[in-house]
């Protein structure tokens, strides 16, 4: 192991970017670590950081590591080795926790335990099998194995990125974000799923399986077929792979919204901190018994009042008449 490690990192120069690759494992694992345990409001832990009560989330702190090890990591002259592997952690590290919150940077909105929230996961995920893929050796689309010497060789690569950029192109519009990404150091995927079926929801599957289309209908039909057959397995493999990586996201339960109708919302799984008081997590068990119930006459207690004429409109006969008078 330790001449693999010796020959296939330190050898050829990529002993910083596997630093901060084990930086950013490190980092997200300890993240995802302290997250739960304060979820679950553990004493002894370290809470959040709070200062003049506006909650500072980490990705805060990620920017400013990343800025710190980048900055830090191009001031410094190539021969100085271990400084650039330090500063390339401290960038690891940062892009850990950069990468934890992208969810609520997508949706500028503090997501972090919804089912959105699984976005800052995925991006987790897809850094750590691109950065580790270029950590063992791995080149995008090939570039850089081709020998042929002078502007034969500049032509015949730029010809092969080209032509390797198309298929990824294909095959994400087909929906196979995975295959893709991979594809880029493995060329092969890139082949097969330029070819393959598209996914049903994916905006080839929309634009080429319209049953107008001359075999339209019956693509569509294999996709879902594919779709069922294989894809919702490694969705449910992935899904429970996330929850016990980065916990569980909060249900989403149907919860009546005051003063209009029925609204989804997601609770948490344990009690809610507003920052004042501790409400429970059971939105219902707080809800007041009377906030929906009709009175006696058929309205809610909450409900404003109705206009004169859709009251006089509503009156028996005999009660329009004494009005009248």
């Amino acid at each position: 192991m330790g001449e693999w490690f010796h020959r296939t990192i330190v050898e050829s120069g990529r002993l910083p970017l596997f630093c901060a690759f084990a930086a950013m494992l490190v980092a997200f694992l300890f993240i995802r670590l302290s997250v739960r345990m304060i979820r679950a409001r553990v004493k002894w832990w370290p809470g959040n950081v709070q200062p003049g009560g506006v909650h500072i989330h980490h990705v805060v702190f990620g920017v400013i590591f990343m800025i710190v090890g980048g900055v830090g990591g191009i001031a410094l002259p190539d021969r100085a080795l271990w400084p650039l592997c330090i500063t390339s952690a401290i960038f690891g590290v940062g892009v850990a926790l950069v990468l934890d919150e992208f969810a609520l940077i997508l949706h500028l909105e503090d997501v972090y335990w919804s089912s959105a929230g699984r976005t800052s996961v995925d991006a987790i995920f897809v850094a750590v099998a691109l950065i580790g893929i270029l950590v063992v050796g791995g080149r995008p689309f090939d570039i850089g194995n081709d020998s042929t010497p002078g502007v034969a060789g500049i032509v015949t690569t730029v010809l092969v990125a080209v032509f390797y950029v198309g298929l990824t192109g294909i095959t994400l519009l087909k929906g196979k974000i995975w295959t893709g990404l991979i594809g880029v150091f493995i060329p092969i995927l890139l082949i097969v799923g330029a070819i393959r079926v598209a996914r049903p929801h994916s905006p080839w599957a929309r634009r080429r399986y319209h049953p107008h289309r001359r075999r339209g209908k019956a693509r569509l039909e294999r996709a879902q077929r594919r779709e069922r057959r294989y894809r919702e397995p490694l969705i449910r493999a992935k899904i429970w792979l996330q929850e016990a990586v980065a916990g569980r996201p909060n249900a989403p339960v149907d919860v009546p919204a005051a003063g209009r109708g029925d609204a989804s919302a997601e609770l948490p799984a344990g009690p809610v901190d507003n920052g004042d008081s501790v409400a429970p997590a059971d939105a219902s068990a707080s809800w007041p018994a009377d906030a929906t119930a009709p009175t006696s006459n058929g309205r809610r207690p909450d409900a404003p009042d109705p206009p004169a004429e859709s009251v006089e409109r509503d009156l028996p006969a005999v009660d329009r008449d004494l009005l009248g008078r």
